[in-house]
């Protein structure tokens, strides 16, 4: 029979002549374990019978009781273990000789959970004709319990039982939930400019439910809903001393605002002298670690026309989960022969994935003496989004809707008022194809109801450009009505960076005065191109170049921008 492992001590025992010495304590020189090779190396680092110990019959007994149990936890049901100690020489040895028999395996395993608690067990698979081995069953409880504790069972007790068949056993692992956890708290972690409060309010529904997936996945929704952090890992459960129930949150701060300049050359649609636009948007997204926002954006458009809008937003209006938004802006188009003045305040409020919003609006025109006006009304919005990521998505959807009645006063026609609704739905799909490609597809639909012999150039839709059919000038097409349909095929790369193929379709109605009557005239255009978002030092930069139908590419339009966040 081989010896698996020695240990020896080398010190010798001498006697001197002529001296008489008392018996001393006996010393073990080697201990050796024989006939389980490949479990000698376990044994021998676990027994308390050590060379340059003492020999000692109840350390050996305890010894020979491990390698036992050390056996039957992996399988060895039927192993024996016999200890003895050789003392015939100068040396003492104790040797443990290990039949070990036949392994026992594993017949099946099954995972009963007692009532009706919803704890996600992990497959148990894979054990059938595998040989049985009790730090794999642990293994598993201690997943067991893990994973019920974040579905909200910290009480959660895995009850083994064995069923020995001849040389196979039936593990039964009987897991009894307890009492469903209630979440007492939420902490927020790895913030340092915000305020704590400010998360917290966001998240304090939370705080008395039953602990589970649901509140962990609502967790994560209200994150991605706020625009200056993001999260950091997954929610998850954490339980203190008192076996109370938390909602950590691990997060991380991003921009508090951002910078986004644009510029853009577009030929002229007569053959005249192209033209430069541009645009600066300043956005302030987190005022002191508040949560407040504001925004400043000017908009220059080509051909004598001007945007400036400035909006500031209140969360948590009154210490009530209700977000106030007030903005003015003013759009000048000389051209046209108008400007026109808005003033409007809207309040809403997240539901989920959904956000509704309410609000009224002023609005003053200053044209000539027949489209001269000013407008009160209201308007009725709302948006649901599920998108991966709110700045470069690979999947999900989103939906928005709003509706407003605006009841307009002619300046120079005292007594004639009308009301003019608009109406406008967008819906956005992203589709993952291969790898890291995407399928972007839009549809936005635009209409406007004013009586004809009121509607004025102010109360159309202006569409066109970068934001609604590329390769056109900007605001070159007037509609009272407009679908826009959108197909941008994208290869998404590291963070926000992508490259993009983009088609817009655009069919456009308006209704245009022919003598004595209005007739509704229709235009369908198409605008084509590619783009580049490239992440660098200094910040997202941006590249779009588009043509419209008919269009050399020397009459392409041109876009470059940059947002930076700081």
């Amino acid at each position: 029979m081989l010896i698996a492992a020695i240990y020896c001590n080398a010190a010798a025992q001498t006697v001197t002549p002529g001296i008489v010495e008392t018996p001393r304590t006996a010393i073990v020189d080697s201990v050796a374990v024989t006939g389980a090779d490949s479990l000698a190396v376990q044994i021998l680092s676990n027994l308390v019978t050590r060379p340059g110990g003492v020999l000692n019959d109840g350390l050996i007994a305890r010894d020979r009781a491990f390698i036992a149990g050390f056996l039957r936890d992996n399988g060895w049901w039927h192993g024996d273990v016999v200890a003895a100690v050789d003392s015939t020489t100068d040396r003492t040895t104790v040797g443990f000789a290990v039949t070990p028999g036949e392994r026992v395996l594993t017949a099946d395993l099954d995972i009963v959970v007692t009532g009706n608690a919803a704890i996600p067990i992990p497959p148990a698979g894979g054990w059938r004709g595998q040989p049985f081995a009790r730090a794999k069953i642990e293994a598993l409880i201690r997943g067991i319990v893990s994973v019920a504790a974040q579905a909200g069972y910290p009480d959660v007790e895995v009850r083994p039982r064995l069923d020995a068949t001849g040389d196979s056993v039936h593990v039964v692992l009987n897991v009894i939930p307890g009492e469903r956890a209630v979440v007492d708290s939420v902490a927020v972690r790895g913030i340092a400019q915000t305020r704590p409060d400010v998360l917290l309010r966001e998240l304090a529904p939370l705080v008395g439910r039953f602990a589970g997936p649901a509140v962990l996945d609502e967790a994560a929704g209200v994150v991605s809903r706020i625009g200056f952090v993001r999260a950091d890992g997954a929610p998850l459960f954490e339980y203190d001393s008192d076996g109370l129930c938390i909602v950590a949150v691990p997060l991380r701060e991003t921009e508090q605002g951002t910078f986004d300049g644009m510029l853009g050359y577009q030929p002229s649609p007569t053959g005249e002298k192209g033209e430069m636009v541009g645009r600066i948007d300043v956005s302030l997204n987190n005022l002191f670690g508040s949560g407040r926002a504001a925004g400043f954006r000017w908009e220059n458009l080509g051909r004598g026309t001007e945007d400036l809008d400035v909006r500031y937003a209140e969360p948590w209006l009154f210490g009530l989960p209700y977000d106030a938004d007030a903005g003015f802006s003013q759009q000048e188009r000389d051209i046209l022969g108008f400007t026109r003045t808005r003033a409007d305040l809207d309040i809403s409020r997240h539901l989920g994935d959904f956000r509704v919003s309410a609000g009224v609006q002023y609005e003053k025109v200053s044209a000539d003496s027949a489209g001269s006006s000013r407008a009160v009304g209201v308007e009725l919005s709302a948006v649901w989004s599920v998108l991966d990521s709110r700045t470069n998505p690979s999947r999900g959807m989103r939906y928005t809707g709003s509706w407003s009645r605006l009841t307009k006063d002619f300046r120079y026609l005292p007594g004639a008022s009308v009301d003019i609704d608009r109406s406008s739905v967008d819906i956005e799909q992203y589709l993952p194809a291969f790898g890291r490609q995407t399928v972007a597809l839009a549809a936005r639909y635009r209409q406007v109801i004013a009586p004809d012999e009121r509607l004025t150039p102010s109360d159309r839709y202006w569409l066109g450009g970068a934001t609604t059919i590329r390769g056109y000038a900007e605001n070159r097409f007037p509609a009272v009505k407009a679908l826009l349909l959108t197909a941008e095929y994208r290869l998404l790369m590291d963070g926000d960076s992508r490259a993009f193929l983009f088609v817009d379709r655009g069919y456009l109605f308006d209704r245009e005065r022919r003598e004595s009557s209005f007739v509704t005239t229709q235009r369908i255009v198409t605008g084509y191109g590619f783009g580049l978002r490239l992440a660098s030092r200094a910040g997202l930069l941006g590249f779009d170049y588009g043509l419209g139908q008919g269009d050399t590419p020397g009459e392409g339009k041109l876009h470059v921008s940059l947002r930076t966040a700081f």
